[in-house]
């Protein structure tokens, strides 16, 4: 299997790939074995560890929005509308239920959208969405398809700067 880019960043980006799509309980088989294959555990590294529950709660006593992402990180493009609609529906009330009060946003994961998404977003209750693509949010745009601003690994006043500039 050649890889985009060469060394373990080419195979990282190669397996991501063909990982992603698919089905949670199928991913996580390949990554069982992966990780048995290369010697591993699959506990993540303390820097890159999902949040736990406490902190996520933590976070929502501030001002900061919370908003769902899916229960298992699929791309939902790649699934059937009704298991799109599970994904979407599940994760928000988990959150809402883990919170104890409504989430309004949601972000698709990898920004992958099919047809029937967004509405499916709708439908679950959400007020908006945000997509990848990158831009400011203009008056007019769809609040299920919302732009974003791409955060790179910047010093403050490159970020106030990136911030200013026009979408």
């Amino acid at each position: 299997m050649p890889c985009a880019r060469e060394g373990r960043a080419g195979l990282y980006l190669t397996l991501w790939k063909r990982l992603r799509v698919l089905d949670h309980d199928e991913r996580e088989e390949h990554l069982e074995a992966l990780a048995a294959w290369a010697g591993l555990d699959r506990l993540p590294r303390q820097s890159h560890r999902p949040l736990r529950s406490d902190e996520v709660v933590e976070l929502g006593r501030g001002r900061m929005s919370i908003g769902a992402h899916t229960q298992t990180h699929p791309v939902l493009s790649a699934l059937p509308a009704e298991r799109q609609a599970e994904e979407i529906g599940d994760s928000k009330a988990a959150l809402e239920a883990l919170l104890g009060r409504p989430v309004q946003a949601f972000s698709y994961p990898y920004g992958a959208l099919g047809p029937g998404t967004a509405e499916a977003v709708r439908r679950a209750g959400f007020a908006y969405a945000c997509a990848t693509g990158a831009g400011a949010v203009r008056r007019a745009a769809d609040p299920y398809l919302l732009p974003r601003v791409v955060v790179e690994d910047w010093d403050g006043a490159t970020f106030a700067r990136r911030l200013a500039m026009p979408g």
